[in-house]
Parts: C-alpha cells; structure tokens; sequence
C-alpha cells in the first residue's frame, strides 16, 4: 500500500526533501504507476518476445 509513511520514508532513504504538501501528489503518481506495471504485467510473453535496442514509433 502506498501512503504517506511510505512516501516519506522512500523520499528518506532516497535522499530527497520532500515538502508535506507534495505527498498527496506523489502518493497519487506512484499508484497510478503502479497500476501501469499491473497492465503490462498482464500482458503474455513468450521465449521469443524480445526487448527492441531502439523504439520507434
């Protein structure tokens, strides 16, 4: 679970001065990142499925 505590805790050990009016913001980036990683996640990758050196579009 991402809240406040982990937040600042991560911004801690990161080395980073977070003001307290940021933390809202963050918390809200790092779920809605975590809910792109659950997306990807769910995608199926077989042996062949390879990472391109290079995107493009």
């Amino acid at each position: 679970m991402i809240d406040k505590a982990f937040v600042l805790e991560a911004a801690k050990l990161a080395g980073l001065e977070l003001d307290e009016a940021a933390v809202p913001g963050v918390i809200a980036n790092l779920e809605r990142i975590a809910e792109f990683a659950r997306l990807l996640e769910q995608v199926p990758l077989v042996a062949e499925d390879e990472a391109a050196p290079v995107w493009r579009p």
